[in-house]
C-alpha cells in the first residue's frame, strides 16, 4: 500500500435519503404505518463526513441539482467541515435514495433516482477533478461512476480508495481493482465483483489480493469482518449491538474511519479494529452519520 495521505477528494455521491421506518414488521401489499424523514446521504458524503469528524481534510466533489436539496447539501458540508466542490447543474434534480426499514433496523427494500450522476463525463472529470485533486491527496471512488469514468479518475490518484456500494454497480470497479490501495465491500457485493457467487469472504479476499488490490475489507453484517493487507488475511469480530437503530451508512462509516486511522499512523489491522468500533457506533444512531461522532464516538488518540 502506498503512503496514506491526510487530504482526500471524495468523488460522486451526495444526495438525499428518504428513510421510511416502519412501526411494525412489513406487511406486503397493504399500507404500513411509518415515520418518514429526509436526511443527507450518498456514499461519498457519508464516508467524507466520518473521515472529517475523525480529523482528515476532505473535499466532496459531486454534481447537485439547482434546487433546495442541492443548497442544503452545500450547507451540510459547511456544518461537517467538508470542503464543498459540489457542482450545480440544471439538467437533473439532486439525487434521491429511498429505503424502507423494519422496526429493528433491517432494510426491506431500497430504490434510487441518481440520474444526476449521468452529467459526469470525461470532460467533467478532466475539468473538475484536476482542479481539486493535488499530487499529495488521496481519492475516494465508488461505483456510482461508469467504468470509463472510474478509469479516467483512478489514473489521477496517488492513493486510491474505492467502495462497491451496491450489488447492481459493484462490478464496475473490476477494471481499476489493480490500482486500488484500499477496497471497501461486503460479502454480496464482493461475490458480484469477482463473479464467484458461492465463495466465502476469505476466498474473496484471496481473489482480491490476486487482482492487485493492496488492502481492503469485506463486511458480513453481524458476522466477522474480513480484511487483507500485505498479502495476509485477517478478521475482526463485530461488536454486539444492543440498541440497533438502522444499518444505513455503516459501511460508509467504516470506510471513512479506516482512511482516517491509517492517516494518523495506525497499522491496517488496528485501523480496521478501530473502524469496526466506529461502524458499531453508527448502527446505534438514526441515519448514515451522527454529528455527535467527533464528541462522543470512538477516539483515534
Amino acid at each position: 500500500m502506498r503512503p496514506t495521505p491526510k487530504d482526500y477528494v471524495f468523488l460522486c455521491g451526495a444526495h438525499f435519503d428518504q428513510i421510511m421506518r416502519l412501526n411494525q414488521p412489513a406487511v406486503m401489499g397493504v399500507s404500513n404505518p411509518a415515520k418518514i424523514e429526509n436526511i443527507p446521504g450518498g456514499s461519498a458524503l457519508n464516508s467524507a463526513s466520518t473521515a472529517s469528524a475523525l480529523g482528515l481534510n476532505v473535499t466532496l466533489l459531486s454534481p447537485i441539482g439547482d434546487d433546495l436539496n442541492g443548497q442544503h447539501l452545500v450547507e451540510i458540508c459547511k456544518q461537517r467541515n467538508i470542503r464543498s466542490a459540489l457542482i450545480q447543474t440544471n439538467e437533473q434534480p439532486t439525487g434521491n435514495y429511498t429505503a424502507i426499514f423494519e422496526p429493528l433496523g433491517d432494510i426491506v427494500i431500497g430504490a434510487s433516482d441518481l440520474a444526476i450522476y449521468n452529467v459526469i463525463d470525461n470532460d467533467w472529470i478532466k475539468r473538475h477533478l484536476s482542479e481539486h485533486l493535488k499530487n499529495d491527496m488521496g481519492l475516494f471512488l465508488n461505483a456510482n461512476l461508469e467504468e470509463s469514468l472510474l478509469l479516467a479518475s483512478a489514473d489521477k490518484a496517488s492513493f486510491l480508495a474505492a467502495a462497491t456500494i451496491s450489488p447492481a454497480k459493484a462490478r464496475r470497479l473490476l477494471p481499476i481493482l489493480g490500482q486500488v490501495d484500499c477496497l471497501f465491500t461486503n460479502l454480496g457485493e464482493a461475490r458480484i465483483l469477482s463473479g464467484h457467487d458461492h465463495s466465502n469472504a476469505h476466498e474473496l479476499a484471496a481473489w482480491a489480493i490476486n487482482q492487485g488490490a493492496s488492502a481492503g475489507t469485506i463486511s458480513q453484517g453481524a458476522d466477522r469482518l474480513i480484511y487483507w493487507h500485505d498479502g495476509k488475511i485477517g478478521e475482526v469480530i463485530p461488536q454486539k449491538i444492543e440498541n440497533l437503530m438502522d444499518v444505513n451508512g455503516a459501511g460508509d462509516a467504516l470506510a471513512g474511519a479506516v482512511l482516517a486511522a491509517l492517516a494518523f499512523g495506525k497499522t491496517f489491522p488496528d485501523a480496521v479494529s478501530f473502524s469496526n468500533q466506529v461502524a458499531a457506533y453508527s448502527l446505534t444512531h438514526d441515519g448514515p452519520f451522527s454529528p455527535k461522532l467527533a464528541v462522543e464516538g470512538p477516539k483515534l488518540k
